[in-house]
């Protein structure tokens, strides 16, 4: 929909921007709104050094995906003020994931959630329904990987799959 081409700004320019809405308007979080902050780690672990040096203390949430978060990456943005991660997992089922090209498997989603816990960052999940080839017993895979994460999770958003002319679906 959005096109291929990433235009990154410099961690500094994103860190700038920061420190004015907080010296301005008083704001004490900020949510970084881009479908896959951590797509390029090492563009998020600079942020988050840069973050760390500007001692802000901001706190500041970001959407992603479950395939761009490692341990690591995880302690930096913790570090620099992350509190919160909105995970865009759709559903549970493994077929499904690999029809829409996720790139990982439900193994991956309950691993990284873990990851996300244990370093105390709460997280949102989105998921959706009404794929064409969905049957009962898909949607009750992903019932089931819900239920097993949700302990771990702050809120749980279910969608209704719209597919959007010229995409695949």
């Amino acid at each position: 929909i959005f096109g291929r081409k990433i235009r990154y700004r410099t961690p500094e320019n994103i860190v700038g921007e920061m420190k004015y809405l907080k010296e301005h308007f008083g704001v004490s979080h900020i949510e970084l709104v881009d479908d896959a902050m951590t797509v390029n780690q090492n563009q998020v672990m600079s942020l988050c050094q840069v973050i760390k040096e500007s001692k802000l203390g901001l706190s500041w949430s970001c959407i992603t995906r479950i395939d761009c978060i490692t341990p690591l990456l995880l302690k930096n943005m913790k570090e620099a003020g992350c509190v919160m991660i909105n995970y865009g997992i759709e559903c549970g089922n493994n077929q499904t994931l690999k029809r829409i090209k996720k790139g990982y498997k439900s193994e991956k989603i309950r691993e990284v959630i873990q990851w996300t816990k244990n370093v105390d960052i709460n997280c949102d999940v989105n998921f959706m329904t009404g794929f064409p080839w969905e049957n009962q017993y898909e949607i009750k895979i992903t019932t089931k990987l819900i239920k097993e994460i949700r302990p771990f999770v702050n809120r749980i958003s279910l969608g209704i799959l719209t597919p959007m002319p010229k995409t695949e679906l």
